[in-house]
């Protein structure tokens, strides 16, 4: 039985909650596959706000708001740009972060400025997923920046991936 705390936080969770949550909600769901771009689509206007606020809010399970995150890559739009810059930033949550590095590979050379300084970051995994999303990116900035960690880099997974982004085979 909920107390009556609980009772007010699920009340006002729902009073703010946009008409397509629930249904975006039901497309994150998935736990094997990424949840695919037509099926956004399909929603109609105002996705993208909901991806946000669903990767915004704890109530809401880790891996479904990593998924929004995911979902955000189908959105180049300046506030998605905005937000999803936000949570690449140090101090926010590991996976989110990772997450974050991955979607802004779709906003191409203009996300080079923001995901290059990352390859420095303390969190290896956090490195191996910006060099896939440099990898991703087919401009001159991108590769310059993956080509001038790969001498520094200490960790042979992240050397590993940032040679496999570059394409040059092993480290």
């Amino acid at each position: 039985m909920a107390g009556p705390g609980l009772t007010l936080l699920l009340l006002s969770a729902a009073s703010w909650a946009g008409e397509k949550r629930d249904a975006v909600l039901e497309l994150l769901g998935a736990f094997e596959e990424p949840v695919a771009q037509k099926n956004l689509e399909a929603l109609g206007e105002g996705v993208d706000a909901e991806l946000m606020a669903i990767a915004d809010d704890h109530a809401v399970p880790h891996s479904r708001r990593g998924n929004a995150v995911v979902a955000l890559q189908f959105y180049p739009t300046d506030p998605v740009h905005t937000f999803l810059v936000a949570h690449l930033t140090p101090g926010n949550d590991a996976l989110l972060r990772r997450k974050a590095a991955h979607s802004l590979a779709a906003f191409g050379a203009a996300a080079v400025p923001e995901l290059a300084p990352s390859l420095a970051d303390e969190d290896a995994q956090l490195r191996i997923a910006v060099a896939h999303a440099l990898g991703r990116i087919e401009d001159p900035a991108a590769r310059t920046a993956l080509e001038a960690r790969l001498p520094t880099e200490s960790e042979p997974a992240v050397k590993d991936a940032i040679t496999k982004a570059l394409g040059t085979g092993t480290p």
